[in-house]
């Protein structure tokens, strides 16, 4: 797993990266600001060829309503 972010990077350190097996599906979660939608929307049809390589990418659409925001986060990267 890598975490680009340096604040992610602080927030997940805790997670070992020796857990990772290969049969785990990879996961990208991307941070962007909703000034830059139209960006997202271009990366997105991009990205979209990886799900067929077992890579699966989200972002805050996918956070339910009530959510807490970094909870969700972790959940959905957590390795287990």
């Amino acid at each position: 797993m890598v975490i680009a972010n340096p604040i992610y990077q602080k927030r997940f350190e805790h997670i070992e990266l020796n857990k990772i097996k290969s049969n785990y599906k990879k996961k990208i979660f991307i941070s962007y600001s909703h000034e830059d939608r139209v960006w997202l929307d271009r990366l997105l049809f991009h990205l979209s060829p990886l799900k067929y390589k077992n890579i699966e990418y989200w972002f805050d659409e996918s956070i339910q309503i009530g959510d807490k925001f970094s909870e969700a986060i972790v959940e959905t990267i957590r390795l287990q």
